[in-house]
């Protein structure tokens, strides 16, 4: 039996674009992501995009919704120490987390703790 893995690598700013791709996908599918795919991945924000799709909360234009808010956007753009600091080598993370936390709390209503997440 074929399955079917659906990868969102991306971080920052661009899962933005990655939940645009996805949402005009669902869109050539004719159903939500979550009925054609097995197995949902993804690394930094992608993940956190993974998972909202694979919940069936989410379609992929509801993510991308989500993702687009003033709010959300906000927090994943937000400056920190290191990013006005670092140097050449870059051996920390340039977000510090609190977007995908906001994202969290407002997509999931607090059924997903986020001791889960962080």
């Amino acid at each position: 039996m074929v399955k079917y893995v659906l990868v969102v690598e991306t971080g920052g700013v661009h899962v933005a674009t990655a939940a645009r791709v996805l949402a005009d996908l669902e869109d050539d599918l004719g159903q939500p992501l979550s009925r054609r795919f097995d197995l949902f991945a993804g690394t930094g924000f992608g993940g956190v995009l993974a998972l909202a799709l694979a919940s069936d909360q989410f379609t992929a234009h509801g993510a991308q919704a989500k993702l687009a808010s003033k709010h959300v956007l906000a927090h994943v753009l937000e400056s920190n120490v290191w990013r006005r600091t670092r140097g050449i080598v870059q051996d920390m993370p340039l977000a510090t987390g609190a977007a995908k936390r906001e994202f969290f709390r407002t997509a999931f209503k607090d059924n997903t703790p986020l001791s889960d997440v962080d």
